[in-house]
């Protein structure tokens, strides 16, 4: 699962490793990313990024990618594998490798300021479905025994009331569920089943907040 955020497209001409030199700036801007996803520091990572990736990255899609992040543990190694510079444009790919999986990042410059980055990889898309699950069965076992405390407890309060109860009226009725199983990675969105019904289920997080949810007839 690619994690894509103002992404500029990828360069094509891939340099040595030992040119890497040229892209000290952007290093050091890497460095300032990962710190920040590992802090959940959103003023940290503005003081690197651009005003462009700054306004495509609110506060709280960062802190969505910052506990993505912090879902894959302890860093244990960091290997910078490529540097590619086109036309101006820089970037440097570094292959993560943490407590509870790996991933690769990508970061970009064409400024002075981080201008782009992407996560990717086996343990990133593990984490991100992990969270997305269990965020959706927390949703789940709160509204199927019509607790309206513990499900606005869950949601973000922008979410107003009404469509909460619109949610219990949806949910509470099926029962328990019996299984939650992927359904589209990509999203991603989940099959789930109940005694006499199915549901095509998502969630949208901030956090360990839900910011947004889907269920529809599958």
């Amino acid at each position: 699962m690619s994690t894509l955020i103002h992404w500029v497209r990828m360069l094509s001409i891939v340099l040595p490793l030992s040119l890497g030199a040229c892209n000290t700036e952007l290093q050091g801007h890497a460095d300032v990313l990962m710190e920040a996803l590992g802090a959940s520091d959103y003023p940290k990572f503005q003081s690197v990024a651009s005003d462009e990736l700054v306004a495509d990255m609110s506060e709280s899609r960062f802190g969505d990618f910052a506990a993505t992040y912090g879902e894959l543990g302890e860093m244990q190694d960091k290997t910078r594998s490529g540097v590619a510079i086109n036309n101006g444009n820089r970037s440097v790919t570094y292959q993560l490798d943490f407590a509870n999986g790996e991933a690769q990042l990508v970061v970009v410059s064409h400024s002075e300021k981080l201008d782009g980055f992407e996560i990717q990889g086996a343990g990133w898309k593990r984490a991100t479905i992990a969270r997305h699950q269990a965020g959706l069965e927390r949703l789940l076992a709160a509204a199927q025994t019509s607790d309206r405390a513990a499900v606005r407890a869950l949601v973000h309060p922008s979410i107003p009331d009404d469509q909460l109860d619109g949610l219990l009226a949806q949910l509470a009725p099926l029962g328990t569920h019996a299984t939650v199983q992927m359904h589209d990675e990509a999203i991603p969105e989940f099959k789930v089943e109940f005694a006499d019904k199915k549901l095509i289920a998502s969630v949208r997080l901030s956090g360990p907040t839900i910011i947004g949810y889907s269920f529809r007839p599958s």
